[in-house]
């Protein structure tokens, strides 16, 4: 004769907390090896929740077993990881934002600024200072752009005052346009 062992399972709620033992879905649709529930804060406790399926000897399932694990120290953990993660992260962005404005005032502004410098001189009568090109990029265009404007107001400038000091040393009569011409073209045949 053999004898059939039964083994029973009795359940009893410990917990006063309705919405610990609540979850959602239906038992039925419960995967063979269980599913998470997650993380339930209750109070200053963390509970990890997860269902398992419990099924009677002929494999039917027949409901579900409800697991909860305190994990309140490593929950605790995780998220103090969390925020000192992302104070390093604002720390990175605010160093390579630092980075990044530091290079485009050195690459851009502090080259305007020296093309400015050098333009505001020529302007105030240092007409033989140039400006040089730094850079084969759009900032050094600019600044070959610019040294081209002075030459050619240079240029202009001499052949003004080589017109005045002609007219000066003639007769005495002012320049007429055609005298002012003729200085241009023998100072562009010069050139």
């Amino acid at each position: 004769m053999t004898r059939e062992c039964y083994r029973v399972v009795v359940i009893d709620s410990t917990t006063s907390e309705e919405r610990l033992l609540r979850t959602d879905g239906a038992v039925s649709q419960l995967p063979a090896d269980g599913r998470s529930l997650g993380i339930l804060e209750v109070g200053s406790r963390a509970l990890f929740r997860g269902m398992v399926p419990i099924f009677d000897g002929s494999q039917k399932q027949m409901g579900a077993l409800l697991i909860m694990q305190d994990v309140t120290p490593a929950y605790a953990e995780m998220k103090a990881t969390r925020v000192r993660l992302i104070a390093v992260m604002v720390g990175m962005m605010v160093v390579l934002g630092m980075g990044l404005i530091g290079m485009i005032h050195k690459l851009v502004f502090r080259r305007f600024a020296q093309v400015i410098e050098a333009a505001t001189r020529v302007v105030g009568g240092e007409f033989n200072r140039t400006i040089p090109r730094h850079a084969d990029d759009e900032v050094g265009t600019i600044e070959t752009l610019l040294d081209q404007f002075r030459q050619v107001f240079v240029n202009t400038l001499d052949e003004l005052t080589a017109a005045r000091n002609l007219a000066e040393n003639t007769s005495g009569i002012m320049p007429t346009s055609e005298v002012l011409d003729a200085e241009k073209c023998q100072g562009s045949t010069r050139g």
